[in-house]
């Protein structure tokens, strides 16, 4: 008898809609993840926002875009935003594709394999 893992759930963190809502769907073609998308805006109204999104959920880490990264201070921002708010590992990913994605969820020991 064989037995199916559950998949690890993550929020994929972005700053551009379409390209978060079309890795969100790539990765979730992934049986092993289960992604949910935010799209993030510059202003403590979004900051709000995510807040409720990570205390409200049952995530295994956040995952932060690579649009996101090339804004050093905003990266930073989002980052303590989640590490303050909670326990969830964040990390960024170096491209678009569920290869990165897998590559930095097994880095932080959420996926394994």
């Amino acid at each position: 008898m064989t037995t199916l893992s559950e998949p690890v759930r993550i929020l994929i963190v972005g700053i551009n809609p379409e390209t978060n809502a079309k890795i969100v769907g790539t990765v979730n073609e992934d049986k092993s993840i289960l992604a949910d998308g935010f799209v993030a805006s510059n202003n403590p109204e979004c900051d709000a926002e995510l807040i409720n999104v990570i205390k409200q959920s049952t995530y295994g880490a956040v995952i932060l875009g690579g649009g996101l990264r090339a804004q050093q201070d905003w990266y930073e921002r989002i980052q303590n935003i989640i590490k303050s708010n909670s326990d969830l590992p964040a990390v960024g990913v170096k491209g678009p594709t569920v290869n990165y994605v897998k590559e930095a969820l097994t880095t932080i020991g959420v996926l394994k394999g």
